[in-house]
């Protein structure tokens, strides 16, 4: 998670650990007007962040991209689930989107799109090394190479 957004991961992470200071600062307050506000907004801020890192975090450990010999699978969902498949032999296009921070940390964008269909048909984001997943897509769609005598 934190090689994909590490502005995002860092400010969330940063948001959980300020909440539970101010948490403890106003646990340390004698005025019960200032300790009561201190505790509700570090429990708020740190709620709310931990929530938003959770629901990421499930996103993320609940989505799948599959690829077989013959097909490219992708799957997202924990309770709910959608898939998509693309042949291999159908795959019309890969693209690759990387910002210059995610080239340093080897992660990346992944849109495929197969002959059937007009728009990509398979999007993730967060994928470690997108170069080197799209030369696997490439390497099993080419025809195999046979000699006769």
């Amino acid at each position: 998670m934190w090689r994909t957004a590490p502005l995002r991961f860092g400010l969330l992470w940063l948001l959980i650990v300020g909440g539970a200071a101010l948490l403890v600062w106003g646990l340390a307050q004698d005025d019960a007007g200032v300790r009561m506000a201190a505790l509700v907004l570090g429990a708020a801020v740190a709620g709310l962040a931990g929530l938003a890192l959770l629901r990421w975090f499930l996103r993320c450990w609940s989505t799948t991209l599959t690829i077989t010999e013959d097909r490219i699978i992708f799957c997202r969902g924990l309770i709910a689930k959608h898939s998509s498949e693309v042949r291999i032999v159908d795959v019309r296009n890969i693209i690759v989107e990387q910002s210059v921070l995610q080239r340093i940390l080897h992660v990346g964008s992944l849109g495929i799109s197969s002959a059937g269909q007009a728009d990509v048909e398979i999007a993730v984001s967060g994928v470690p090394h997108p170069d080197d997943i799209a030369e696997l897509i490439r390497s099993r769609s080419r025809p195999a190479l046979t000699t006769t005598e």
